[in-house]
């Protein structure tokens, strides 16, 4: 059998050396500490198969098939959705064609009863699949698309209003920042690959003594905060939509203040979280996003320790760096939430256009 190596670092040896480290660092795989440094003739199994058996064989198979999943989507569909979002971004429907066509498979795709933006809108999604959560994304669509049948039924010419005013230049902005935001994360599908494993592990297995070894807090940071803020500001473009369908004044926010579309993408994602109210079935996907590691972030209050795996803040706690990447995990599900609402809120343009004209 031929092995195959990814990095020139690595060299292969034409026997073991009793004396190698078996363990030094992992990137995906968490590694119990008892491992590291150990030599290859004192380890009695390898860290991959140390943390299955203790998860278990079936849960290890279950999150191996989505690993896997998230392996060959990245490899195979993901430059081509890529090229196609940046089309779909600007509203290009022609090149956004164009790409759908080049997508690996595409011959398979049904052309006859679909537009472009819903095919591009199914692709997307299947490079989400290997990281949702089972019913989470239809309640939270369903949520939204029961809000904009009350809006259209009964304030149609508001609903019009409102959405002309999104398209002068606000909304369009935001869906370039969440296309860029979005496919830069799930183009890091390595990273991806312990916070699944930590998830898996949690409430399970004690996660104190697994470590995995990675050096990118930098870019999880950045994509984190970019994530979360993203995910906020759709919420002032949804929340008057809310407030139209229940209140019957798109100004009139659940927190009892007025404020106009402007003001409220002005708003301090602290003040939309209370519109949050309006919209159940979504904000379990904010709440998952760690409020006091986000702004700890964004006042450089913590550092990750990359001997020990751990982030360390300003108050001197640690946190186990797997634990951040499930926080960072449940950032990337909260942006489908927010490319979710744009594609919604295309259909729906689509919508009030074609009623406001009948």
């Amino acid at each position: 059998m031929d092995l195959r190596t990814e990095s020139d670092d690595m060299e292969l040896l034409a026997a073991e050396d009793p004396d190698a480290v078996a363990v030094a660092v992992a990137t995906d795989v968490p590694v119990h500490l008892g491992l590291v440094g150990v030599t290859g003739q004192r380890a009695m199994m390898s860290p991959f198969i140390l943390v299955s058996q203790t998860l278990g064989l079936d849960r290890t198979s279950d999150l191996m098939s989505e690993v896997d999943r998230l392996r060959a989507l990245r490899e195979q569909l993901f430059p081509a959705v890529r090229r196609a979002a940046s089309f779909w971004a600007e509203r290009d429907l022609e090149g956004l064609t164009k790409a759908l066509k080049a997508v690996p498979g595409s011959e398979g795709l049904d052309w006859k009863n679909e537009t472009p933006m819903a095919l591009f809108d199914n692709l997307a999604g299947l490079l989400f699949e290997p990281v949702e959560q089972p019913g989470v994304r239809e309640r939270c669509a369903e949520e939204l698309l029961k809000l904009l049948r009350v809006a259209l039924d009964d304030h149609l010419d508001a609903l019009g209003s409102l959405f002309a005013e999104y398209d002068s230049g606000p909304l369009e902005e935001h869906r370039r920042r969440v296309v860029g935001a979005v496919f830069g994360a799930l183009n890091d599908v390595d990273a991806l690959f312990p916070a699944l494993w930590a998830e898996a592990m949690d409430g399970h297995i004690d996660l104190e003594p697994y470590r995995v070894m990675r050096d990118d807090f930098a870019q999880r940071k950045s994509s984190y905060q970019d994530l979360f803020e993203l995910g906020s500001r759709t919420l002032a473009f949804t929340a008057p939509i809310a407030n139209l369908a229940l209140r019957g004044d798109h100004r009139a926010f659940c927190d009892g203040k007025t404020r106009t579309p402007a003001k409220a993408r002005k708003a301090r994602a602290f003040d939309r979280a209370d519109w949050l109210a309006d919209f159940p079935e979504a904000a379990p996907r904010f709440d998952a996003v760690s409020r006091h590691t986000r702004n700890d972030i964004g006042h450089a209050l913590v550092r990750l320790d990359v001997r020990n795996g751990v982030l360390v803040y300003d108050d001197g706690v640690e946190q186990n760096y797997m634990l951040f990447l499930v926080d960072w995990l449940q950032a990337v599900r909260l942006s489908r939430y927010a490319l979710d609402v744009l594609f919604v809120l295309d259909y729906t343009r689509s919508a009030v256009r074609h009623q406001q004209s009948t």
